[in-house]
């Protein structure tokens, strides 16, 4: 009978205990709906409400089971000591989730970032285990932009697809963690300064807004002068090119003397083009495309700036 008793004690707890990351709780009766880095408002209300709601502090939350237990408990060590080195959150999220195209990846996984209660600066590493086209990425939020933008972003995941594309994330994501400490250790963008507002600013134009979007500061005034001089040189060699043709041409007092009005016989009409002017316009790549790019300062649901990678399909 007590063996039984302890079976069955098991069976319940077990489960629980290897699948604790992927508990979620109700977000019912909570104040702001349990949101404490943003205000819910009636056009984000239905993300919030639609984005799990987790306990932040376990940092892995593998829906899809990717990883074993031994496996998740040598990640969860590294990120600690990671986010001990950098004071930056570190999430790892994976699930099977539907989607067509590639930006619903983006929200679905910066909407479980910052609807969460995890830190204003910190990283997530979201993989899609979507059976027809799997998909990942690598976001940074706050100041963790500064260290790791998106052409950073974008090596990291370059460096990891192998792992990624051919089911080895233990190692993918140990190597994931390996290189965003490297990219720490190297530093910011490049020198910065906090402003007497509290804002964080870029000595070489680049800093992070008060919703955390990572901007950059272009100093026209100082381009204004090399552009002046390009623009009359331009100029000078244009207006010297038609004084030289014009000088060319034969000037006639009356065009009629040199008219015989009896032999005229027009007997060819033809249109010649004499000028021409090609309008281009940038056409960007589909959404759907295969991603790659990167890009720094999107704005998610929660009005909140992040930095990505440009996402990965395989």
């Amino acid at each position: 009978m007590k063996k039984r008793i302890l079976l069955t004690i098991l069976l319940v707890l077990f489960p629980t205990l290897v699948l604790a990351s992927t508990n979620t709780k109700s977000r019912d009766g909570l104040a702001n709906y349990g949101v404490t880095k943003y205000e819910v408002t009636d056009s984000n209300k239905s993300y919030v409400l639609n984005t799990p709601y987790v306990e932040a502090s376990e940092k892995i939350y593998d829906f899809s089971e990717i990883l074993n237990e031994e496996e998740e408990q040598q990640i969860l060590e590294e990120i600690k000591e990671f986010s001990e080195k950098t004071d930056f959150d570190l999430v790892i999220l994976t699930k099977e989730y539907e989607y067509t195209r590639d930006s619903q990846n983006e929200e679905y996984a910066t909407d479980f970032y910052d609807f969460n209660d995890f830190g204003k600066n910190g990283v997530l590493f979201f993989r899609n285990t979507n059976s027809s086209d799997p998909y990942f990425d690598l976001y940074s939020f706050g100041e963790a932009q500064l260290y790791f933008y998106d052409t950073r972003l974008s090596n990291i995941l370059d460096d990891i697809y192998d792992y990624i594309h051919e089911g080895h994330y233990y190692e993918g994501i140990h190597e994931l963690i390996q290189e965003l400490s490297s990219y720490y250790d190297s530093g910011k963008l490049d020198n910065y300064f906090v402003d007497p507002d509290g804002m964080l600013r870029d000595k070489s134009k680049y800093y992070l807004d008060k919703d955390g979007h990572l901007k950059r500061v272009y100093n026209y005034a100082g381009a204004a002068i090399p552009a002046a001089i390009i623009s009359l040189i331009i100029s000078a060699l244009v207006v010297s090119g038609m004084v030289k043709k014009n000088k060319m041409i034969r000037l006639a007092t009356d065009a009629a003397v040199y008219t015989d009005h009896e032999s005229i016989n027009l007997t060819v009409n033809k249109d010649e083009l004499v000028n021409s002017v090609t309008n281009r316009t940038y056409i960007p790549p589909s959404d759907s495309g295969s991603g790659g790019g990167g890009h720094s300062s999107s704005m998610g649901h929660s009005g909140g700036g992040h930095s990505s990678g440009g996402g990965r399909h395989g």
